[in-house]
């Protein structure tokens, strides 16, 4: 009879531990006098769940990664630690300031995925009369029961419903720094003062400052489109014109040079002409001067229309049209356009 009982209780409690998930929380690093105390708080807050299993590891972080020659808080290194300790999720975290704000970097990793769950800047925000410790501490509690233990319906009593609607739908909602979702959004707001900005490719960004009290918050927001920033060089540097102004003005003066040349030799060839006494002489200066005086022809008007080309381009084309270029946001990435 005693041997059926035994049986009966193992065969109740076996699937039970089966079913339990091994926490274990490396203590947090930074000021020791307030990451010590928020350690074993944060034990005692996984402990919420009756599911979970959850003790405070006697190693350090940093001993961790040393002992696994690690040179940073990679997935693969804390999953190496998390399975040294034969446990099934590992939290872990850095305690700093930053402008004089006190701020909990958290971080949990699921072992055998070495996939990391959670990743989260958590911010001490005092209200009147009290702490950063304690804001901070509160705000973690927060955090783990809604994010880590996802007890939302227990702990949201109190809280404010918020609605986001955009035009068009499909804005980024961001709410005191971190993603919550898309609009149309619903979701619940801590009592006080948040931070909610909207976000949509090829619109400017809204930005509000809101007070969760007690009644629901809606906003409802139209997004404005994204006018082109100018990124081209307008009337920034040498435009183009100034660089072909500049070549056809080298090659006016080339040709003016050359013009200048011919026209001396076409002269020269017709005195000898004039002064030659046998026709042979004679014929080969005069085809001398005719060949001559092709080329100083050519060569002047070459000179001439180059050099109308250069004032163009130097002192009228940049008057009559303004060039721009731009960069216009899309829905698809961004388009690129230039105006002549």
């Amino acid at each position: 009879m005693k041997r059926h009982i035994i049986l009966c209780f193992l065969a109740v409690l076996v699937p039970c531990l089966a079913w339990a998930t091994q926490y274990t929380v490396l203590p947090l690093e930074g000021e020791k006098s307030i990451a010590d105390p928020l350690s074993k708080q944060l034990v005692e807050w996984l402990k919420l769940s009756e599911e979970n299993e959850v003790s405070l590891a006697e190693i350090t972080l940093k001993e961790a990664i040393e002992s696994f020659g690690c040179s940073e808080e990679s997935n693969s290194c804390m999953s190496q630690v998390g399975e040294m300790l034969n446990t099934d999720q590992l939290v872990w975290g850095k305690l700093v300031r930053e402008k004089g704000a006190l701020k909990l970097k958290l971080h949990q990793l699921d072992v055998s995925a070495a996939l990391l769950l959670q990743n989260q800047e958590i911010a001490a925000q005092p209200s009147k009369g009290e702490s950063d410790e304690q804001a901070l501490a509160k705000a973690a509690e927060t955090f783990v029961k809604v994010k880590i233990l996802q007890l939302p319906e227990a702990l949201q009593e109190g809280w404010v419903p918020l609605k986001v609607i955009t035009k068009p739908d499909g804005a980024t909602v961001i709410i005191d720094g971190q993603n919550a979702g898309l609009t149309p959004y619903e979701g619940k707001l801590e009592p006080g003062p948040h931070e909610v900005e909207l976000r949509l490719a090829g619109y400017d960004k809204i930005q509000r400052r809101i007070k969760a009290s007690d009644s629901e918050l809606v906003l409802k927001l139209s997004m404005k489109e994204t006018k082109p920033q100018e990124v081209g060089a307008q009337k920034a540097g040498k435009p183009a014109s100034f660089w072909i102004g500049v070549g056809t003005g080298i090659l006016a003066a080339s040709a003016i040079g050359y013009g200048i040349y011919t026209s001396v030799e076409a002269v020269d060839y017709r005195d000898k002409a004039n002064k030659a006494e046998q026709y042979t002489d004679y014929a080969s200066y005069r085809n001398d001067f005719d060949s001559m005086k092709t080329q100083s022809v050519i060569a002047w008007w070459v000179a001439g229309t180059t050099t109308l080309a250069s004032c163009y381009f130097f002192f009228i084309h940049e008057h009559l049209f303004d060039r721009s270029t731009a960069l216009i946001p899309t829905h698809n990435g961004f388009s690129f356009y230039t105006q002549f």
